[in-house]
């Protein structure tokens, strides 16, 4: 916001309806910059996390089991689909548990496997 107004009044009140910035005239262009380029920074994380709280609700709502596991397959998200495919109570309950103990063994080199090549690992 740019204005003429300068009191703390002014500003708190712009600042409460809304504002990202409150510059009072005149001003310099080198701090209207520095400030544009704030708020464009804040705008992008506003529109991930935006964009991830979507991301998670659809998973949460997924009618399939989802998993995001990380390269020690170490899981780090469970929606409760999987908690249910898995006679889980809590699916949370499995984050930071390991996938490998809900592998049945006969499948233990195949799921190995699977993990080397979304990793990059030659096999």
């Amino acid at each position: 916001m740019i204005t003429s107004l300068d009191d703390q009044e002014s500003r708190v009140r712009g600042l409460s309806v809304g504002a990202d910035g409150f510059i009072s005239k005149p001003f310099d262009s080198t701090e209207l910059l520095a400030h544009v380029r704030t708020i464009m920074r804040l705008n992008c994380y506003r529109r991930l996390l935006s964009e991830r709280e979507h991301f998670q609700r659809l998973i949460e709502l997924s009618p399939e089991g989802v998993a995001i596991v990380n390269a020690a397959s170490t899981l780090l998200l469970v929606n409760p689909a999987l908690g249910r495919l898995l006679d889980v109570d809590d699916a949370a309950g499995l984050v930071g548990q390991s996938l490998v103990a809900y592998v049945q063994p006969m499948m233990l080199d195949r799921y190995e496997a699977s993990l080397d090549m979304l990793n990059g690992r030659p096999q």
